[in-house]
């Protein structure tokens, strides 16, 4: 014999079966990680390529005077990253405006060899870099500063290298200010010969090379 349930308790059981379901659900709900939201904002890319003008290193007399000068073989590049606190492109649309603000586009490297012939810095060195390079989308080259291949031998004058607008410069990392390569036999190309075709009147410039060996002398005799 079927037994008869009182109205008012039918309708509260009803109403205790909707209210689990619904906290089911929501317990459900909550223990699912939400999808990551993409950043929707985008920049234009950066593609500058600079020429400047500047004192060069290329004589031994010069040298003498620089922050550090050495001899080094390239072993390794590492990521390009930008002169940022966090290594990212700053919030910036414009190239202009973030070329203007001081931002650089760095490539840190690694030396398989790495002999000092002058060394006037005042605290050691964190990091290697050269200026330059194609971080993400966004590629920066500045010459004459050198880019350097792996596995070549130079001697590279380094200087410090250039913070945001108003930062200063660094003093724990330097960038490859003047690279010159050594070739096989020893000898350092200070200066390459100039183009017969170049604009101008006058005669190109001559090509001057320097033994490693008279380099080093010549460097160890600084004052």
């Amino acid at each position: 014999m079927a037994r008869f349930i009182p109205t008012q308790v039918y309708k509260g059981l009803v109403a205790l079966v909707v209210f689990l379901t619904l906290a089911i659900a929501a317990c459900g709900a909550s223990n699912t990680t939400p999808a990551p939201v993409a950043n929707m904002r985008t920049y234009p890319t950066v593609d500058v390529h600079f020429d400047t003008f500047r004192y060069e290193f290329n004589t031994p007399q010069s040298m003498c005077s620089s922050i550090l000068t050495s001899d080094v073989i390239v072993g390794s590049h590492g990521q390009p990253h930008w002169n940022t606190s966090n290594g990212q492109r700053p919030p910036i649309a414009d190239s202009k405006a973030i070329t203007d603000a001081g931002y650089r586009i760095y490539t840190p490297v690694l030396f398989a060899k790495n002999q000092t012939l002058i060394d006037h810095r005042p605290a050691p060195t964190r990091e290697f870099e050269t200026l330059g390079g194609k971080a993400g989308s966004d590629s920066m080259y500045f010459d004459p500063f050198p880019q350097l291949q792996d596995g070549e031998q130079y001697v590279i004058v380094f200087g410090p290298g250039s913070l945001p607008a108003g930062q200063g410069k660094s003093t724990d990392w330097l960038v490859a200010y003047d690279a010159f390569p050594v070739d096989g036999q020893g000898m350092v190309l200070l200066q390459a010969a100039g183009s017969p075709n170049e604009p101008g009147s006058g005669q190109p410039q001559p090509e001057i090379k320097l033994s490693l060996t008279d380099l080093k002398q010549q460097l160890a005799a600084c004052k």
